[in-house]
């Protein structure tokens, strides 16, 4: 497996723990808290400052063991810092699905207000949608990585 892979699979793992951990912050909160928009916003400014530390922080750590791996072995790294043509179309292709699916957990949230569902339950379907996005935008990298990718 390349490193590219590898590194999306961490990332995807790190969003799962992110979104995990969210969730079950959320559901064993006291009700009555459910109602408090200032809670729901420090809740989600706090989580998202958590996932971007710990993402920084395990993504270089994952980094530097690649490449002690590497040296140990008395191999050269793997490690191909080179953006070419192939990395730019599945870095945009990836992307553009990462927003179709933020795009349509924000079109789901007017239909949850038709419903009578309350605003802090469609901002959570927001919040959590865009989690999602960046699990998919992670899973299609790992996809067009291993399938390839063809111009056009």
């Amino acid at each position: 497996m390349a490193y590219k892979e590898k590194q999306s699979l961490i990332t995807i793992l790190i969003y799962i723990l992110g979104i995990g951990s969210y969730l079950g912050y959320i559901l064993t909160r006291d009700p009555e808290q459910y109602n408090d928009s200032k809670f729901w916003a420090s809740t989600m400014l706090i989580f998202i400052g958590i996932l971007i530390v710990m993402t920084i922080i395990i993504l270089i750590a994952f980094h530097i063991a690649y490449e002690v791996i590497y040296t140990v072995k008395n191999e050269k790294g793997q490690i191909d810092d080179v953006v070419d043509e192939m990395e730019k179309l599945i870095s945009l292709k990836s992307i553009r699905n990462g927003g179709i699916v933020s795009s349509v957990t924000i079109l789901f949230a007017p239909i949850l207000v038709l419903f009578d569902v309350s605003l802090i339950w469609v901002l959570n379907v927001v919040y959590i949608g865009f989690f999602v996005a960046a699990i998919f935008e992670e899973c299609s990298k790992l996809y067009f990585y291993r399938r390839g990718i063809k111009n056009g």
